[in-house]
């Protein structure tokens, strides 16, 4: 080999060294260390726990939604058959409704206890109940029981939020 055929050799590697430095400074690290693998701790900050009951028993469906977006659904398809699970992540678009219609003065409302007239699970019909955990506080909201807006904009965001998964259920 000549001289200049080692140099050649030697400005390839060096400028090869240098461009792969490059893009491991500015493409992978970045993005490797936006994934950071949550807790269990930073999950329990926000959990969504909603069941079905009534009629339906005991194939309610019923779902659990945890602060990263991760979601559990479990339904059936007909009374009589083996329940499912889905499993998945929200779509950023339904993670923010939540939070924004989430607040802590709406579920604090909306969770006092009132005495029910007549509940619809009580005549062959269906209530849901929610279990909401939002930074260690827990509320519970029940179409049968609490003082719950139906046109408020946490009821109704949770009722699209079961119309998702009933749209996923088909699938």
């Amino acid at each position: 080999m000549k001289k200049p055929d080692i140099l050649s050799i030697l400005m390839t590697f060096i400028f090869g060294a240098i461009a792969g430095f490059y893009l491991y400074m500015t493409v992978y690290a970045p993005f490797s260390a936006t994934l950071d693998t949550p807790d269990s701790e930073q999950l329990s900050e926000f959990i969504i726990e909603g069941r079905i009951y009534g009629s339906c028993s005991p194939n309610c469906p019923s779902f659990q939604v945890l602060g990263n977006g991760s979601y559990r659904y479990l339904f059936t398809f007909e009374p009589g058959q083996d329940q499912v699970l889905r499993q998945g992540t929200l779509s950023i678009k339904y993670q923010s409704g939540l939070r924004k219609a989430l607040t802590t003065e709406s579920l604090a409302r909306q969770s006092k206890i009132i005495e029910s007239a007549k509940c619809n699970s009580s005549d062959d019909g269906v209530d849901v109940s929610y279990e909401i955990t939002i930074k260690g506080t827990k509320y519970k909201l029940d179409s049968c029981g609490t003082a719950v807006a139906g046109d408020s904009k946490l009821w109704l965001t949770l009722y699209e939020l079961w119309d998702f998964f009933k749209t996923l259920g088909n699938n």
